[in-house]
């Protein structure tokens, strides 16, 4: 027969590992606040009831009381349909309850190991599913509270509604209660109302109502109505409790006009998205587009470098060969210059400055031949004076040799100096020329450098500018954070509809039973007006004048005074001993 065999705490409320045995007829035994109820009610939450509802308000939240520490587990071991044994561990993460069933028994080795020192110490969620998986042990995934309960009471509906609807099946075919044909919904509310100490009959009336509520039936409407006349108190206890619920549905009022809100700015995020999406695609067709047209003018500027660098390559050719020439130009000027330095150009310059004394020379012994020969007439006298001759002559041309000697001196100054002066402008044209040609070289060949690095920079950041990509960025967040934020709206939107569709149940019973007592308000106040006209009759009425004045007027004259009398404003008053006299 399925059902929980027993239930284990390991590190729990209560210290250490305790056992709790339920394949019979089990006894809970204890003196007062010795923790039996606290057990007890670790029950329907085996069957499914949700933790928070079955620890009283009085006292901490299911996890910081049953599962205060990351190794604390509560297991329970189970027979289902088919007779195998399985267990489902519960756990805490710190933001709520985690269930995990296991295809196998419980065994307490499994939870527990032995550190170096020899001492237990009980393992975690992760690392128990980890070891059992390497032993071929079927776990399935970490599973909330409604997702437990659909798989433990094979609860269909709830299964195919889920996100994961193919895993929860297959794992409600293995480990539910009820088999694979039947189901145990509702089940957990039995459970708590059979443990639960209160009233039996309206726990029983609680949970019906609870079932019916969430399967989404409505009650049929009648008209008839058991007791016709209820108790005034109890109808004044039904109003004010519906004033305490007043808060509550000023909340819910609340809620639902922020959901509508919440929906308006999503459907203006979602056109905002829309809009930036367009544009987006727009800007990267554009940018595309300025991507080839760059890279067309890469190729183009490519091209026009690779012409610009053939021609300085051609001009740079000829200035190395303009260069080589004139070096050559040079070299030769410098040998002609040494083989001019080389030959014995003083010995040909005195031989040019002897050549007037060689003729003279010649003229002398030609004229002393002539006297010679003209038989020495007297050749003393002639001799002395063609020697004063020869001497003014020889002064002569000293004088004129010295002149010649010292302007050919002159001249060969100028002309060393001219050859000095000459061989320093070609060698400083030279260099100023090669200086040149390396200076619109080096700075041709830098600009080309640095146009190539702007075209190459250009080319990488031909995506998107700075400016842009900050733009794309801060689009990115906000799409982000839109996108978070729509996805927290819908998760709220969804928890806000579900308590908006039974804050609407609620409001419809509630307006239900407002419009009945109401009703029955405005019977009885009808009647307590009515008593009250009577108690307490308004001024100037005659009623209100007997009371007043004639104490005990209904043992005489109000057994003779019409009823409709008594409340009238109009009459005039005598009094005339003992007697009233009224006239009207």
């Amino acid at each position: 027969m399925p059902g929980l065999t027993r239930i284990v705490l390991i590190d729990t409320h209560l210290p250490g590992v305790v056992e709790l045995k339920l394949d019979g007829h089990t006894n809970i035994c204890g003196t007062n606040a010795s923790g039996k109820t606290t057990l007890q009610r670790l029950i329907p939450v085996f069957y499914g009831e949700y933790p928070s509802r079955v620890v009283p308000a009085t006292r901490d939240s299911f996890e910081r009381w049953y599962l205060p520490r990351q190794s604390s587990f509560i297991i329970y071991e189970f027979v289902r349909a088919e007779g195998d044994l399985c267990q489902v561990v519960l756990s805490s993460n710190g933001n709520g309850v985690q269930y995990r069933f296991i295809a196998k028994p419980f065994d307490l080795d499994d939870y527990l190991y032995k550190n170096k020192a020899g001492e237990l110490h009980s393992l975690t969620m992760n690392e128990l599913a980890r070891n059992l998986k390497r032993t071929n042990v079927l776990v399935t995934n970490l599973l909330n509270t409604k997702e437990y309960r659909a798989v433990l009471q094979n609860d269909k509906p709830t299964l195919t509604a889920s996100a994961s609807s193919r895993e929860l099946l297959g794992y409600a075919r293995i480990f539910s209660l009820s088999g694979e044909k039947g189901n145990l919904r509702h089940i957990e509310k039995l459970a708590k109302a059979v443990h639960s100490k209160e009233g039996k009959m309206e726990t029983i009336k609680a949970m019906i109502a609870a079932i019916l509520e969430e399967d989404g039936v409505t009650p049929p409407e009648s008209r008839l109505s058991r007791h016709r006349v209820e108790d005034w108190i109890r109808e004044c206890h039904l109003i004010k409790e519906f004033d305490a619920i007043r808060p509550q549905f000023g909340k819910l009022q609340q809620a639902d006009d922020q959901l509508q809100q919440t929906e308006q700015r999503l459907a203006g995020l979602q056109q905002r998205f829309v809009s930036d999406n367009n544009t987006l695609a727009a800007d990267i067709v554009a940018q595309e587009g300025q991507l080839e047209t760059l890279q067309l003018d890469r190729k183009v500027q490519d091209a026009q470098w690779s012409e610009t660098r053939d021609a300085l390559n051609q001009t740079l050719s000829a200035a190395k060969g303009d260069v080589s020439k004139l070096s050559a130009d040079l070299d030769q000027v410098e040998q002609e210059f040494g083989d001019w330095q080389a030959q014995d150009i003083d010995t040909l310059q005195a031989n040019v400055q002897q050549l007037p004394q060689w003729q003279t020379e010649l003229e002398t012994l030609e004229s002393r031949y002539i006297l010679l020969t003209e038989k020495h007439q007297d050749v003393e006298s002639s001799y002395n004076r063609r020697l004063a001759e020869l001497d003014e002559k020889l002064l002569l041309e000293l004088d004129t040799y010295n002149e010649q000697i010292q302007d050919l001196q002159h001249k060969r100054g100028q002309q060393q100096a001219a050859e000095q002066a000459d061989m320093l402008s070609i060698r400083e044209d030279y260099q100023a020329q090669r200086a040149r040609l390396n200076e619109d070289f080096q700075a041709q060949s830098a600009a080309l450098k640095i146009e190539l690095a702007e075209i190459n920079a250009s080319l990488k950041n031909a995506g998107f500018s700075e400016f842009e990509q900050s733009q794309l960025d801060l689009l990115e967040a906000g799409v982000q954070e839109a996108t978070a934020a729509e996805e927290a709206a819908n998760e709220a939107l969804s928890l806000a509809r579900s308590a908006t569709h039974q804050a609407q149940q609620q409001r419809q019973r509630l307006s239900q039973t407002l419009d009945d007592t109401s009703r029955k308000v405005q019977q009885q106040q009808s009647a307590i007006d009515r008593i009250e006209a009577l108690l307490y009759p308004g001024d100037n009425t005659l009623l209100e004048f007997l009371r007043r004045d004639m104490p005990g007027w209904e043992t005489n004259l109000g057994k003779v005074l019409r009823a409709d009398l008594l409340t009238r404003k109009d009459l005039k008053r005598q009094r005339m001993g003992k007697v009233t006299a009224c006239s009207g």
